[in-house]
């Protein structure tokens, strides 16, 4: 945890470093060995999806998925099963997996809702919503 608070706390101070891309992943990479797996599997997401550079991009995507299995073990089975069933639809894996852990990150009292409540379906019949709990 301290590792990750000086990480966070350099890149706050200087967000224009040119090292920033790999320190953020350090950042991520100290959040994952320190257990903060809700926290790491986000900045894992932001190493991944980054313009600056792609030389973290595989190993971010996934650490990703071993962010989210190492936070929610009971899930394994359904992240298995709902990341296959989107491969056969062509649906991309870092989307799946980004969905997933908003879900399961966002699940808190009450039933589930959706925005909106009646989605449209893209080309793959997956619906276009956000659903949370609420």
């Amino acid at each position: 945890a301290l590792a990750a608070t000086a990480y966070r706390g350099y890149l706050e101070r200087y967000p224009n470093n040119p090292q920033g891309y790999e320190l953020h992943y350090n950042l991520a990479d100290a959040l994952y060995w320190s257990k903060d797996y809700e926290q790491a599997a986000t900045e894992y997401a932001e190493v991944r999806d980054s313009n600056v550079d792609d030389a973290y991009l595989a190993e971010s995507a996934r650490r990703v998925v071993e962010s989210v299995r190492e936070r929610y073990p009971e899930a394994e089975p359904l992240l298995g099963s709902i990341l296959l069933r989107a491969e056969k639809r062509r649906v991309a894996r870092d989307d799946t997996v980004d969905a997933l852990a908003a879900a399961l990150t966002g699940l808190g009292p009450g039933p589930l809702r959706s925005i909106p409540e009646a989605p449209e379906r893209d080309a793959a019949g997956i619906p276009m919503e956000i659903v949370f709990a609420g």
